[in-house]
C-alpha cells in the first residue's frame, strides 16, 4: 500500500469496505463520506461494534446498524441514538451480549422487568442500573 493510500484515508470504496471487514475501527481514520455509507458502516459495526462510535448521526439511528453492532458488542448501545436505547428488542440484544449494556439503556428499559431480568441473569452487578423499583423486586434480586 502506497503512502497515498495508508490506514484508508482518501481512496476508494471498496478498498475502505475491505479494509473494514478486516478492522472496523479503520471507520475513525475515513472521510466523513464513508462514515454515512450505510454498507461500509454496517461491515465495520459486523467486525467491531464499537465502530458504531465513529458512524454519521443519521447511521447510529438505523435499526439494522445498531443492532448488528450490539450483537457484536452489546456495550456498543452508548453510542447508539437515544430512541434505540428505548429499543426493547436492541436493548435485549445488547445486554444479552453484555448484561453491562443496560447501563447505556433509557431509563424505561432500566425499568423493565423482562430486561433487567435478562441482564442480571448474566451478571447480578447489573442490578445496579436497574430503576429503584427492580432493585427492591424480589424476583429480580433472587436472580442476580
Amino acid at each position: 500500500m502506497g503512502c497515498s493510500q495508508s490506514h484508508g484515508l482518501r481512496y476508494g470504496r471498496e478498498e475502505v469496505l475491505e479494509d473494514v471487514k478486516q478492522n472496523g475501527f479503520v471507520l475513525q481514520r475515513n472521510d466523513a463520506a464513508w462514515k454515512n455509507d450505510d454498507e461500509i458502516v454496517l461491515e465495520a459495526v459486523k467486525q467491531n461494534g464499537m465502530a458504531l462510535q465513529f458512524a454519521s448521526e443519521a447511521l447510529r439511528c438505523h435499526n439494522k446498524i445498531v443492532l448488528e453492532a450490539v450483537k457484536q458488542n452489546g456495550t456498543a448501545l452508548q453510542f447508539a441514538a437515544n430512541t434505540l436505547q428505548n429499543n426493547e428488542d436492541i436493548v435485549l440484544e445488547a445486554v444479552c451480549q453484555n448484561a453491562f449494556a443496560l447501563h447505556y439503556s433509557s431509563e424505561a428499559l432500566r425499568g423493565n422487568k423482562y430486561v433487567v431480568l435478562e441482564a442480571v441473569k448474566r451478571s447480578g452487578l447489573v442490578l445496579q442500573a436497574a430503576s429503584e423499583a427492580l432493585k427492591n423486586d424480589k424476583e429480580v434480586v433472587l436472580k442476580a
